[in-house]
């Protein structure tokens, strides 16, 4: 958990062996997890930190149903495709320690 500056703090941030940027809901009802991993990855950008990273994380504590079309349109609005080798989308509904991967877009 480090900030990449004083108003912006990811929810996962590793830059270690490959290159990690996450951001963590509690629903899916707000569909605003890949605007939030946007606009980590443009302030990373601008500071030249870092151009791709290796994997992109969606976590939601429930993903409801009929969300999962809004939130990969909103990946696409976004072209996050074009920063990350892989999206994951997990879902935490009561599986805390076994996540389940709901799509990963590559």
């Amino acid at each position: 958990d480090s900030p990449i500056d004083h108003g912006l703090r990811p929810d996962i941030n590793c830059i270690n062996r490959e290159l990690i940027l996450g951001e963590v809901k509690i629903s899916s009802k707000n569909i605003q997890g890949p605007h939030q991993l946007k606009v980590y990855v443009d302030e990373l950008t601008r500071q030249k930190i870092v151009k791709e990273y290796a994997l992109g994380v969606l976590a939601y504590g429930k993903i409801i149903e009929g969300t999962l079309p809004f939130i990969r349109e909103a990946i696409e609005i976004h072209k996050l495709g074009n920063y990350f080798d892989e999206i994951l989308i997990l879902d935490f509904h009561r599986k805390y320690d076994k996540p389940e991967v709901k799509e990963i877009i590559a």
